[in-house]
């Protein structure tokens, strides 16, 4: 691990954040409250740190919290400060998992957001920086939009996550997608309403260009086959499902229908991968045949 580098009085702070991290638990709200409420050194708190669960959420984020709530939400701070005339509310959504964190992260990024330098991922959107970190999203919304004042934003988010490490290794499912063709920051997680439907979730979706068309990659991780096979049966229903494919996956079909046009479905051990709009046919069955051998690498080694 890093050595925790001494920042005003955030050394103490992001030792206890460092704690979690090394556990592999998720911060605790007493911990990131304490942490939050020792500004860096030029810094100074301009309004002090809140929390909130989800009962409250909507009353610092009142039209996300719907959005943010289809996630396995922990808890949420926020606090503010300042240096100079520059102002920055920073805040910090804990998930119960590390893949939650990034869905929700993922639902803020656009496919123009600009790469940022933060682990595990993180984003520009103008000077506004976003940030995935294990099981936080952790945002900084200064009170300027010009460009000069990016640098000062940057000092800040180093300093607040001097202690809080990115994960050592990432979602398993994360690492599914095959990344030929893929749509660099079209990742997006839904825990829930996949594919607008409210019975289907635990999906990634993955965006990918052929020439001038896009088909999208939805992943779901259905935990085991007998899940997985009921998810593809849903999935033949909802999408038309026309013909059988062969030596695809563990069970494949084509499907058409007129909500999701042409499709393609498979399933490989306790996942599912659709392809939609399947056009061109023959790039949409080459991207699940690499997304079989993706699920094989990803599970090599389990019974």
């Amino acid at each position: 691990m890093r050595g925790i580098r001494v920042i005003s009085g955030l050394a103490m702070a992001s030792a206890i954040w460092c704690a979690a991290a090394r556990a592999e638990l998720p911060p605790q709200e007493s911990e990131v409250l304490r942490s939050l409420a020792r500004p860096p050194e030029g810094w100074q708190v301009a309004a002090a740190p809140r929390s909130f669960k989800e009962d409250n959420l909507w009353e610092w984020i009142n039209g996300d919290a719907p959005q943010v709530l289809e996630y396995d939400f922990s808890f949420a701070a926020t606090v503010a400060y300042s240096k100079g005339q520059l102002g920055v509310e920073v805040g910090v959504l804990v998930m119960r998992t590390p893949l939650d964190a990034f869905g929700i992260y993922s639902r803020r990024r656009t496919e123009q957001s600009k790469p940022a330098p933060f682990p595990n991922n993180s984003f520009w959107e103008g000077a506004q920086l976003h940030i995935w970190r294990n099981y936080a999203y952790i945002f900084f919304l200064p009170n300027s939009s010009k460009p000069e004042v990016k640098a000062s934003v940057q000092e800040l988010a180093e300093a607040l996550c001097e202690g809080l490490p990115p994960a050592e290794e990432l979602p398993r499912l994360l690492t599914i997608p095959p990344q030929q063709s893929l749509i660099q920051g079209s990742l997006v997680f839904y825990r829930r309403n996949a594919l607008g439907q409210e019975k289907l979730g635990n999906a990634l979706r993955a965006m990918y260009r052929s020439g001038d068309r896009r088909v999208a990659l939805w992943l779901f991780d259905c935990a085991d086959r007998e899940a997985a096979r009921a998810t593809l049966g849903l999935l033949a229903g909802l999408l038309g499902k026309t013909h059988t494919i062969k030596a695809l996956g563990d069970e494949a079909f084509s499907a058409t229908s007129e909500e999701y046009g042409p499709a393609m479905a498979m399933r490989e051990d306790g996942y599912v991968g659709v392809a939609v709009p399947a056009v061109p046919l023959d790039f949409a069955e080459a991207l699940l045949r690499m997304t079989t051998v993706q699920i094989r690498i990803a599970t090599a080694g389990e019974e």
